[in-house]
């Protein structure tokens, strides 16, 4: 955690993932969303500030495509549920931007 309470990308999730020692096992679908923001949470935010217009767009993407992976991470192929992230952040930021755009436009 920074400075200024926020957690950047990944930070907790491998404690959480290695820390709980209650004896409970964690679906498969829980197990795949744990390792594949841990593993990827960096890129995956360089993605979408590479797509954004500001950090702070960068980090609304990421987080709204952290969120559809929450809902759809059953239904993936653990295979390809990293590249299918990149793809989904890519396309938020890339939304976020257009909607930046459309606000500038419409203020000048």
């Amino acid at each position: 955690m920074d400075g200024k309470g926020y957690w950047g990308p990944g930070e907790g999730i491998r404690e959480m993932h290695d820390s709980d020692g209650d004896g409970t096992r964690r679906s498969p679908t829980e197990e795949l969303i744990l390792r594949t923001v841990a593993a990827h949470a960096d890129s995956l935010l360089r993605t979408a500030r590479r797509h954004s217009i500001c950090l702070d767009d960068a980090q609304d993407a990421y987080q709204h495509a952290i969120e559809i992976f929450l809902r759809e991470a059953h239904s993936l192929d653990p295979g390809r549920a990293a590249g299918w992230l990149q793809g989904v952040v890519k396309s938020e930021a890339q939304a976020q931007r257009r909607a930046r755009q459309e606000l500038r436009n419409a203020t000048t």
